[in-house]
């Protein structure tokens, strides 16, 4: 009965993932930035036109140029099946990210086997939030996003179970999706190197030195593909970008409110009772498990990179999403559903249920100043458009409403469980 339940439900919300982007790609206007490519999308589709006429649309740049896969899975699904550039695009965002939502339940199920109605919560929060996929990328649909998170929780899954010729196809695969696979691989490394300090047992050499060799083997693809695969293209560093990136995060101290903002509008209240109901005692007994310290080191990584790697942090950190959550549901388990309902009840404003995400106002976010954004700090920000949804770029009075916000929710929460904690059924 048991395993019927548990397959039933993976199967369930799967097959309501799917509808819910076909939904949302009925009634979600896409961008008509760039004549409806975006930011990010300019970089994709001049790829795909590339691999279908051999021309370039746009001046393609690092660190796209050695993204290449996405766009050429598109260009043979459009060459197949004779099917437009937008179509073939959608094609593979609604597959990514029906797949997203099959490997998140998995991992929860099968290898934690977390309490489902907690599950669901998280589960509803990652298909309709408006940070997540199954919007985004029916507003914004030349990206990456989805595929690149299945990349992830397959080399999550992979390493679990010891699939190691699984884990090395993916990433071989993956590198080419987006770089990210290359730190990934190299966290994944570290956390095993410090789990054998910190359980006191000899290093898995077999499994160290297995992702070594991945590890250099994805290095020699991109290398490849970002020397040799397309010319006339300046190579690029990403040590560059990141030093770059994390200077303007870093550089205006008032910024660390926006991030936290940033924090609070991705995670929503599921953060906040973690926070609440934290035990250093809880964690340190489940960072010793294999499954625990890889997800901490992928959360870690992808949290560095929000902050110090990219703009649109909020989009960045959703990549982490599964992974936090894997916290999230495994402090859960102990407190009482009423509570956890209540506060996901709490944070459903910030999902935006009931908007469609809006066009830009400007043409490219006006709240931060910088040499990276060229922007005129005496131009408004965009106070009804997209950037008004992302903490990052918001007015600093939308930024202080919605930290009013979470404060309010936290000090709820936070007096309920005081209350409750010795007797959770009275709740």
């Amino acid at each position: 009965m048991s395993f019927l339940i548990q397959k039933y439900f993976i199967i369930l919300w799967t097959i309501i993932s799917g509808f819910v982007f076909i939904f949302y790609g009925y009634i979600q206007p896409i961008t008509i930035i760039n004549d409806g490519v975006g930011w990010d999308g300019t970089q994709y589709t001049t790829m795909f036109n590339y691999f279908k006429s051999g021309t370039f649309t746009f001046d393609l740049i690092f660190p796209f140029n050695q993204r290449p896969f996405v766009p050429y899975i598109a260009y043979l699904i459009s060459d197949v099946f004779n099917l437009d550039m937008l179509m073939s695009f959608r094609i593979i965002n609604l597959s990514f990210n029906v797949l997203n939502v099959y490997l998140i339940l998995y991992i929860f199920v099968k290898i934690f086997n977390f309490n489902k109605i907690n599950i669901s919560f998280v589960i509803f929060w990652f298909i309709f939030h408006y940070l997540g996929s199954f919007r985004i990328l029916n507003n914004y649909p030349y990206l990456t996003d989805s595929v690149s998170l299945s990349i992830s929780l397959l080399l999550f899954i992979s390493l679990i179970f010891n699939k190691y010729k699984t884990f090395f196809i993916i990433a071989i695969f993956g590198v080419g999706v987006k770089e990210q696979v290359l730190p990934i691989i190299l966290i994944l490394l570290i956390s095993i190197f410090l789990k054998s300090k910190i359980v006191k047992k000899d290093l898995n050499k077999k499994q160290f030195i297995f992702l070594i060799i991945t590890m250099f083997f994805c290095f020699l693809i991109n290398y490849y593909i970002k020397h040799y695969g397309f010319s006339n293209i300046e190579i690029g560093s990403s040590i560059k970008t990141i030093l770059s990136w994390g200077y303007v995060h870093l550089s205006n101290p008032l910024d660390f409110v926006r991030y936290l903002v940033a924090i609070f509008l991705t995670f929503g209240s599921f953060i906040l009772i973690y926070f609440i109901n934290f035990s250093y005692k809880d964690f340190i007994i489940n960072i010793k498990e294999d499954s625990y310290m890889y997800s901490f080191s992928l959360a870690f990584l992808f949290f560095i990179f929000a902050f110090l790697a990219a703009s649109d942090m909020e989009r960045v950190l959703w990549q982490a999403f599964p992974f936090f959550c894997i916290f999230f549901l495994s402090s859960m388990e102990k407190l009482n559903k009423f509570y956890i309902a209540f506060g996901f009840l709490l944070s459903i404003p910030i999902m935006r249920l009931v908007s469609l995400i809006p066009e830009a106002s400007q043409a490219l976010p006006l709240i931060r100043k910088s040499d990276l954004y060229m922007i005129n700090d005496k131009t408004p920000g965009d106070t009804v458009g997209l950037y008004s949804w992302l903490a990052e770029y918001m007015e600093i009075g939308q930024v202080a409403s919605w930290g009013i916000y979470m404060i309010f929710i936290y000090l709820i929460l936070n007096k309920i469980y005081n209350l409750t904690k010795n007797d959770s059924s009275s709740l």
